[in-house]
């Protein structure tokens, strides 16, 4: 009887084990297949979240008047426009004005405000709206301000950037002109400046030899003339590219310093990381160790 009951007893436990390990398995699957569930679902949520953020950012803002001219007041403010990077400034834009918009799109805005101003400034120079005229000026302004409503903050704003491009096509223009003009007076003067010079030269030239000195004179003053132009010509370009060399050292500069602080105070936070770890570390350790000691203790005092 005792066997038969140990027997029973043992059967019974292995039924019961195996019905234990058979439960905890079904239990581990459904968790996994909930797992497994639960990141599909937190995936595709990740997922379709992406696709409205980019929807979003795709979508074209309904920008108010307050927020254009909010924004183009900071921009006068703060002239370094899209420097170090576009994307520096903008953001920086945003967070100060507090705009709800993305930089990217506030880039293009800005573009495209900057693309009425050129359009406005191609009108204005096309119809020659610098008549002395009270009346036409102030009808020409007003149709520029129809067309570009914000015209005269963008001439602000733009204003060093018009500069540079207009000093660089009038030096371009006065290179390419002058030396033309220097090369067609050298090759096909004037005609009655021409008749005057053949007849001097022919009158010195008919009088005595002695008067040849004073025919080469001229000669070389004109070629000297000729050459100093073009002298000055030269001069001027290098003089600007000289001053756009400068101002690309100084860009060149500015950004290596912000790169050097932004790496220094990568450093600084490794550091202290470093730092707190390591204080966490020895505190630790000195937990330990008190742990311990009084286990130790307390077992020396249980032996006594």
């Amino acid at each position: 009887k005792a066997s038969k009951s140990i027997k029973r007893n043992q059967k019974s436990a292995k039924i019961n084990k195996k019905h234990q390990m058979s439960t905890e398995i079904q239990k581990a699957s459904k968790s996994i297949k909930r797992n497994q569930k639960s990141a599909k679902i937190n995936k595709k949520h990740q997922m379709s979240t992406e696709i409205r953020k980019r929807r979003r950012e795709k979508e074209v803002k309904k920008w108010t008047e307050a927020e254009i001219k909010t924004v183009l007041s900071y921009m006068q403010d703060h002239r370094n426009v899209e420097k170090p990077t576009a994307r520096i400034y903008y953001t920086k834009l945003l967070a100060v004005t507090k705009i709800e918009a993305t930089w990217n799109i506030l880039k293009c805005k800005i573009r495209y405000l900057k693309s009425q101003m050129k359009s406005a400034e191609h009108w204005l120079n096309s119809t020659g709206a610098g008549v002395e005229d009270g009346d036409v000026e102030l009808t020409v302004m007003d149709k520029v301000l129809k067309s570009c409503p914000h015209y005269k903050q963008l001439a602000d704003i733009f204003a060093t950037e018009r500069e540079a491009e207009v000093m660089v096509m009038s030096s371009s223009a006065m290179e390419l002109d002058s030396e033309e003009n220097v090369v067609d007076d050298l090759e096909d003067p004037e005609p009655e400046a021409q008749e005057e010079n053949d007849i001097l030269v022919s009158e010195l030239s008919s009088g005595s030899s002695a008067a040849s000195p004073f025919v080469k004179k001229i000669k070389a003053k004109h070629q000297n003339t000729a050459i100093d132009i073009l002298a000055r010509l030269e001069s001027e370009r290098m003089s600007f590219r000289e001053k756009q060399l400068q101002f690309e050292k100084e860009k060149f500069n500015w950004m290596k310093q912000v790169e050097a602080n932004k790496h220094e105070n990568e450093k600084k936070k490794i550091e202290n990381d470093f730092q707190l770890k390591k204080m966490e570390l020895e505190q630790n350790e000195r937990i330990r160790k008190l742990e311990i000691e009084m286990k130790y203790k307390i077992n020396n005092i249980n032996n006594q």
